[in-house]
């Protein structure tokens, strides 16, 4: 959530829209912040990359804080094939959400990460209603300084919570605020957040073009939960897939993807 994306408190990465191809690329240094992954090696930075913001949550139907979010570095491995997939197309730049969780019941190598906590003790269940909201506005900040730092950006990806956390900023885009400017968004697994600090962010209409994605199979955050969401959204297109819990990226799905991004890299064309 994975053609664009800026900055998340959990897994995020940005994307750059390819534009005419090599000529007219602009290659700068990587620069090695949480935005990025660190690496040495240089990328070609389009015209605008996207902001995309995701979250993984391995295991656990419930999605609770044991099982929350992996760190950018994590994700951006995990996300290979889509990367590989989308390669014409756009370029990515992965953050890590700022909310860190104390203990895990696995991966003990890899920080977990969180962009909010619906219970005390950092903990989050995206299937249970609650009054509880930690490490929201942080989230929302680490993506606003990933803006003014690496940005502007075309579009925004979010996946699991991180979906679910790239629908909030749609919805403060929509609603005025000035530090958003997505030209669109791709939610993969994304939910309906339960939480009642997070219901104004669902009573107007979100019009920004979005891609949602959610699998058959998704134990995590089932598919009735992402398509709850959809109602949300202005004529929303939508991508299912047989599988579970992950950032779905072979050849059926990409051509989806590649469709839904044709648009805005024929404008970059247009606008060359």
């Amino acid at each position: 959530m994975i053609t664009v994306r800026v900055k998340l408190t959990t897994q995020t990465a940005t994307v750059h829209i390819a534009q005419g191809g090599i000529a007219g690329i602009e290659k700068t240094a990587k620069v090695q912040t949480a935005i990025n992954v660190g690496e040495d090696s240089f990328r070609y930075r389009l015209v605008r990359p996207w902001l995309i913001i995701t979250t993984k949550m391995s295991g656990g139907a419930a999605g609770t804080a044991n099982n929350l979010l992996k760190n950018a570095k994590a994700f951006r491995e995990k996300t290979g094939s889509l990367r590989k997939a989308l390669k014409k197309q756009a370029e990515f730049v992965y953050i890590d959400a700022p909310n860190a969780i104390s203990s895990t019941d696995n991966d003990e190598n890899v920080d977990q990460l969180g962009w909010w906590f619906s219970k005390p003790n950092q903990c989050f269940n995206a299937r249970e209603d609650s009054t509880f909201c930690e490490g929201y506005e942080e989230s929302v900040q680490v993506v606003v300084d990933a803006v003014k730092e690496h940005g502007p950006f075309d579009g925004i990806l979010g996946f699991s919570q991180g979906a679910s956390m790239v629908s909030f900023i749609c919805s403060l885009q929509c609603k005025g605020d000035s530090r958003f400017s997505f030209d669109f968004a791709i939610l993969v697994a994304g939910f309906k957040s339960l939480n009642s600090m997070h219901d104004s962010l669902y009573d107007q209409p979100i019009t920004i073009p979005t891609l949602h994605v959610f699998g058959d199979t998704d134990n995590v955050i089932p598919k009735e939960m992402s398509e709850q969401l959809l109602k949300y959204f202005v004529e929303p297109q939508t991508l299912g897939h047989s599988g579970g819990h992950f950032v779905p990226a072979s050849s059926p799905q990409k051509k989806v993807y590649v469709e839904f991004l044709s648009p805005y890299v024929e404008r970059k064309l247009k606008n060359s």
